[in-house]
């Protein structure tokens, strides 16, 4: 099929209606396939974080699991990213449009549904130089 004939990329449902963009827990950018590079930040020690760039190229595979808490585990190059929380669907539908901008840690939300990251492990992460 020619591109000119191939039918626009229309958002789940879920994803247009009355979604916040911005919030404790990151951003995304209403725009699918507006982001170049995913950023994680982690308190690495009290009131000190640190952001982790993730350039979306890099991006292997990820796995949306829903269970208390949810989670999402994301394969990048040789690292293993797991996000925990609640409201991780709408992070999953993001992330699988190119459009999830950042994702940190946050208080638990007033109200059922919304997306709160409780937990954030990066593993097989080069070790911090002196």
């Amino acid at each position: 099929m020619p591109p000119e004939e191939m039918p626009d990329w229309v958002p789940s449902e879920t994803a247009m209606q009355g979604t916040e963009w911005d919030g404790p827990w990151g951003s995304i950018d209403p725009v699918p396939k507006s982001i170049e590079t995913l950023c994680v930040q982690i308190e690495q020690e009290v009131g000190k974080p640190r952001i982790y760039y993730y350039p979306y190229r890099t991006i292997g595979k990820w796995n949306w699991s829903l269970g208390m808490p949810e989670t999402l585990e994301i394969q990048i190059g040789g690292v293993q990213l797991t996000i925990s929380g609640t409201g991780l669907r709408r992070l999953a539908e993001a992330l699988n449009t190119g459009n999830l901008r950042l994702v940190q840690l946050s208080q638990p939300p007033a109200l059922t549904g919304e997306i709160c990251i409780r937990a954030i492990a990066i593993d097989g992460r080069t070790p911090a130089l002196p």
